[in-house]
């Protein structure tokens, strides 16, 4: 029995390891399905920001190559050329009424916000503003190297920049401030050569930026590009969460203010940098890009905010800038991480499941099997009990002395029905004087340790009258554990045997102590 016990509680132990097994394979598995998962849907947004983007620059690329190629335009270019430097002889020239009335069209149809025509060394010779003209280009310093790229014969986009003017807003209102971009081609007189820059002012939030949102995943997903100081150059997602942390001024944006900086703690939930922001290192996205790695992180960064995030990213070399496209590793894990924990829970009820059911089977269902096994013996052992002559009674006893059983003779031995000899005490059906009782208990305190004492006899006094003589054999009973749990006694009635015995004893007295010659004959008289 015991080694049942054991063999169960090793099986249990056995499935319960089991299921924690195929429950931690079954999470690894979802885990790598979710990672996977996760890398493809950053892939494809970047990828598609990637194309997105050089398609505008291209379809810009394309007007401005068509425009910069107009007469009015390389006819002005060549009329102000000659001019120099006279801002105000530049304004009063024809060649500027001739390109505003050409521009309103070109406006319309392709929502550039103004022209400028650029001399080699920088000077704006032309404009849609008046208050540009004559005046250096405030591109050369914004943009380092743009001018340069279109006076060698190229078609630039420069990054966005703030605007050195006044622009009207999303409202139609001007404001400084803001940001702006250009695209930009050389102007080349009758022989090819290259004698002026044309440019054209867009919009990023139209264009650029308004590209880049739409690569937004889910409630915390934002693509951005940023430039090769790790500035923000396109528009954030979390503009109010950087201004509650204090990154930026109440009504500033993030784009064009913000460096893409590891603050070194969760600003989006109130925790303060970890350093004075001009000691804090880039971002790990933001560093890799700049070293021109393209790659992507799975297992959560910082990210500007100082929230973890994945992400994945490249490096723009045409354009001079880096996407990357992140999403908060909460969210991005969000469904994995409730399906784990379904998971988990599924598994510790199963296991505890199994184990509880193994424990109510060790507890209750071997109980139960050895109460049936004990019934079982018991109907056998009655079976057997009652078939006995009466001249013998057999009583279970507890340890107490409460009668258990006793067998149909009781009523020969006690006077009283079977039945009703139950839950008496033994020394209640057969009355023995105090020194026979504490006798006999003594006697049963043995048996009770286990322990078969020798059979003895005991004289007690019957209800119907007279002393009675039985011999008692007292035998422990022991449960499927090996523990005795009750006594049986086979008690005979030997009364005559003792009487026989006492009379024989007598007669040897007798003989021992007369003087006188005895003789002892039978019925027919014969010595």
């Amino acid at each position: 029995m015991r080694s049942t016990r054991i063999g169960l509680a090793i099986l249990a132990i056995f499935i319960a390891v089991l299921l924690g097994l195929v429950s931690w394979s079954a999470q690894q598995n979802i885990r790598e399905d979710a990672r996977r998962a996760v890398a493809e849907s950053l892939t494809t947004v970047l990828e598609t920001a990637h194309h997105a983007v050089s398609a505008w620059v291209r379809d810009h690329e394309s007007s401005i190559a068509v425009w910069a190629a107009k007469p009015v335009v390389g006819e002005s270019a060549a009329r102000l050329l000659a001019i120099g430097p006279d801002r105000a002889a530049l304004l009063r020239d024809p060649a500027q009424r001739a390109l505003r009335l050409w521009f309103p069209a070109l406006r319309d149809a392709m929502n550039y916000q103004g022209y400028f025509i650029v001399s080699p060394d920088g000077l704006n010779l032309a404009s849609s503003r008046d208050q540009n003209v004559g005046v250096p280009n405030g591109l050369l310093a914004a943009d380092e190297g743009f001018l340069d790229r279109v006076m060698s014969g190229q078609i630039a986009m420069s990054r966005p920049v703030v605007a050195d003017v006044p622009l009207p807003d999303e409202g139609n209102e001007l404001r400084t401030g803001l940001p702006t971009m250009f695209i930009g081609a050389p102007i080349r007189d009758e022989a090819g050569n290259i004698v002026a820059a044309f440019m054209f002012r867009l919009r990023p939030d139209e264009g650029f930026t308004g590209i880049l949102q739409q690569g937004r995943i889910g409630r915390t997903g934002e693509t951005y590009a940023f430039d090769r100081e790790a500035r923000l150059i396109s528009a954030s997602r979390f503009d109010e969460q950087l201004r509650e942390a204090g990154v930026i001024g109440p009504d500033q944006a993030a784009m064009l203010n913000i460096r893409l900086l590891d603050p070194g703690a969760n600003l989006a939930t109130g925790e303060p940098a970890s350093k004075a922001r001009s000691e804090l290192p880039l971002t790990r996205m933001a560093l890799a890009a700049l070293r021109g790695e393209p790659g992507r992180d799975l297992d959560g960064y910082r990210d500007y905010r100082g929230v973890p995030v994945v992400g994945a990213w490249r490096w723009e070399a045409d354009l001079g800038l880096g996407i990357a496209t992140e999403i908060d590793v909460a969210e991005a894990y969000e469904i994995l991480h409730a399906t784990n924990r379904t998971i988990t829970a599924l598994t510790v009820l199963a296991i505890a499941l199994v184990i509880g059911l193994t424990a109510i089977y060790l507890i209750y269902g071997q109980r139960l099997i050895a109460e049936a096994t004990l019934k079982e013996r018991e109907a056998l052992f009655t079976n057997l009990v009652e078939g006995v002559a009466t001249d013998y009674l057999i009583v279970r006893q507890a340890f107490d002395g409460r009668v258990l059983y006793a067998s149909p003779a009781t009523e020969r031995f006690a006077a009283v029905t079977a039945d009703k000899a139950v839950g008496q005490k033994w020394w209640e059906l057969l009355p023995v004087n105090r020194t026979e009782l504490a006798r006999v208990k003594r006697i049963i305190a043995t048996a009770s340790t286990g322990t078969s004492p020798e059979p003895f006899d005991m004289q007690y006094r019957h209800p119907h009258g007279g002393d009675r003589m039985v011999e008692v054999l007292v035998r422990p009973e022991f449960d499927e554990h090996g523990s005795p749990f009750a006594l049986l006694a086979v008690i005979k009635d030997v009364t005559e045997r003792h009487r026989t015995e006492q009379k024989l004893l007598q007669a040897a007295s007798v003989f021992e102590n007369t003087d006188e010659g005895i003789i002892v004959t039978d019925v027919d008289r014969k010595i």
